[in-house]
């Protein structure tokens, strides 16, 4: 499988003809049957189908396509930053920053003060979502720094700055009581809980921290990707869940049970290429400052508390 079996498969989902892919990349229209065959073989299962419409994908080549079309933009933002010039790189005009989505509202107000002031750059690109993918995209330059939470693997080439750091509470329904025990985990066992999937640093660091030092496994677990679902999903009653208190300022409809520990946070980092930070050191600075600040304000403006003690 390579770069030219992926543009195969995108540009028969958007025409839907083998004949038309022909005209538009320089192939036969044999030899785009021939990769097709050999994607499917190589994948395992059927992933086209034919139908009065033309050439469609099964269920499983849906499924499949995702994946494909993902790692297709990812091989075209590589080769486009491999083919950048080194000189050139951080003396253009654009801005690259990336942003996990718990935290976009404490950054983004940060950027839209940094972007009226004259001796920033011209153009901004802010991309929001999951901290190991700003993580990737950082590394191989696709991003010149970007904001994520706590993450252990910090590839060499790039270096990181702590921010701020929140304790971690159980959350949970306004006006649902938890089953009256002394012991933390005999409660967990008698409520659903939600948590990022695996491979999230949040739900990482859960496990290590809470679940794997007694042993715990959830007896009733809903695995979701984004933490804007765990928190309506709260609010709606199903169930209860583990998030840093930066993901929970301001909001009113959740109930916030007591830290398991002080020591229990979630760090949030900048992290970032030396080389940028020694062409646009102030402007690191400013955003690296100004997000600190942004952090004080919401922590006095929030007017959440711990609201029901546990135990």
């Amino acid at each position: 499988m390579d770069k030219i079996d992926l543009e195969v498969l995108v540009k028969l989902v958007e025409t839907k003809s083998i004949s038309k892919v022909s005209k538009t990349l320089p192939l036969s229209y044999s030899a785009i049957n021939a990769r097709l065959l050999n994607l499917e073989n190589e994948v395992g299962v059927p992933l086209f189908g034919r139908t009065r419409k033309g050439t469609e994908l099964t269920n499983a080549g849906r499924k499949f396509y995702y994946f494909a079309y993902k790692s297709l933009l990812a091989l075209e933002v590589g080769i486009g930053v491999a083919r950048t010039d080194e000189k050139k790189k951080y003396r253009e005009e654009i801005f690259r920053v990336g942003v996990t989505r718990p935290l976009s509202h404490i950054v983004v107000p940060i950027f839209t003060k940094l972007m009226r002031e004259k001796e920033r750059f011209g153009r901004w690109q802010i991309q929001t979502g999951d901290s190991l993918d700003l993580l990737m995209l950082t590394n191989g330059e696709a991003l010149h720094m970007s904001v994520i939470n706590q993450n252990e693997y910090i590839p060499e080439g790039l270096e990181q700055l702590l921010l701020f750091e929140e304790p971690i509470h159980l959350i949970g329904p306004l006006g649902q009581k938890l089953p009256n025990y002394n012991d933390f985990f005999h409660v967990l066992e008698r409520i659903p809980l939600i948590l990022l999937k695996g491979g999230f640093p949040l739900r990482e660091l859960i496990e290590k921290e809470i679940f794997k030092p007694v042993g715990y496994v959830p007896h009733q677990l809903i695995e979701v990707d984004t933490i804007d679902v765990i928190k309506e999903m709260v609010r709606q009653g199903v169930g209860y869940s583990f998030l840093p208190m930066s993901s929970l300022w301001n909001d009113n409809n959740i109930m916030i049970y007591p830290s398991l520990s002080p020591h229990m946070t979630q760090k949030f980092s900048l992290i970032y290429s030396p080389s940028f930070l020694d062409s646009h050191g102030q402007l690191f600075q400013h955003l690296s400052e100004g997000i600190k600040e942004q952090v004080k304000i919401y922590r006095k403006e929030s007017k959440q508390v711990e609201k029901y003690v546990m135990y």
